[in-house]
């Protein structure tokens, strides 16, 4: 099963998008914060991103270049989700390594379309699916 780490500083929000990309076949696990993140890919490399860039401590934006920038995480599909939606959030969130950006609030099939378009493209394919 494809995993998928979602990264939301707001519970109800991890949560909700947690249990739609559960639901869409894929293992979905959640971080409030980007120590939580580090603790679940230190066990286990995920297959797709979905990042908060508003975020305690380290923010989302920072998080983004040090995945890219990690050689065992910097191909993994980044999907921001932002309350954050100036065009130079979107500019600042692209430039740090972020493959897609959504606004919040967003509808969590919007996420799962595009987690399954940026796996369409990555060289992992066999994950679309959650499979």
């Amino acid at each position: 099963m494809a995993l998928c780490i979602i990264v939301d500083d707001h519970e109800d929000t991890r949560e909700g998008y947690a249990e739609y990309l559960g639901a869409c076949g894929w293992t979905a696990l959640t971080a409030g914060s980007a120590e939580e993140f580090y603790v679940l890919v230190a066990a286990s490399p995920p297959d797709a991103i979905v990042l908060d860039l508003q975020l305690p401590g380290m923010n989302g934006w920072e998080m983004a270049r040090r995945i890219r920038a990690d050689p065992h995480l910097h191909t993994i599909p980044i999907v921001a989700v932002s309350g954050h939606v100036l065009p130079s959030d979107r500019a600042e969130a692209k430039r740090a390594g972020c493959d897609a950006f959504l606004a919040k609030p967003c509808d969590p099939a919007v996420i799962a379309s595009e987690v399954r378009r940026l796996l369409r493209k990555s060289a992992r394919p066999d994950t679309v699916d959650g499979t």
